[in-house]
């Protein structure tokens, strides 16, 4: 298999891009199935390194809380109502947990810290999806 791709990476360096962008739906496909099979151990990997990283754990929640309270616009949070419909949509997402015994998460559609684009906190912007759906979505837009 090494000379294999010791001769596909001479014939063409990028050849992983291409073949992503040849059949992005199916490896993505495939991303999703190998999640699920290995999510279990995967998320024990995520456990141990928080727990032996504490320091920078701690700052990527910081960071994250702060991106989501930079991303609310300041109409948004002197708005009454639409503070209320986003706590409404976390409301739910436990209320959803609570009833069907796995996670519900709040989801930015459009995501605030994504890659190629962000998005804003606000109650349009936010959907309440199974936990495994999101956590497969990751920074990802899907439009």
């Amino acid at each position: 298999m090494r000379e294999y791709y010791k001769k596909r990476i001479e014939k063409n360096p990028n050849w992983h891009i291409d073949f992503y962008t040849e059949n992005k739906e199916k490896v993505l496909a495939n991303n999703k199935i190998y999640y699920q099979k290995h999510r279990a151990k995967r998320l024990q990997s995520v456990l141990e390194w928080a727990r032996s990283n504490k320091g920078r754990a701690n700052a990527n929640k910081k960071a994250y809380k702060t991106s989501k309270q930079q991303a609310c616009p300041k109409w948004v949070r002197d708005n009454g109502d639409l503070m209320w419909m986003m706590q409404e949509a976390y409301d739910l997402a436990m209320l959803r947990s609570n009833m069907f015994g796995f996670q519900w998460h709040v989801d930015h559609v459009v995501p605030l810290r994504g890659k190629v684009v962000s998005g804003i906190h606000v109650p349009w912007n936010l959907q309440v999806i199974p936990g495994r759906e999101n956590c497969s979505k990751s920074n990802r837009f899907e439009a």
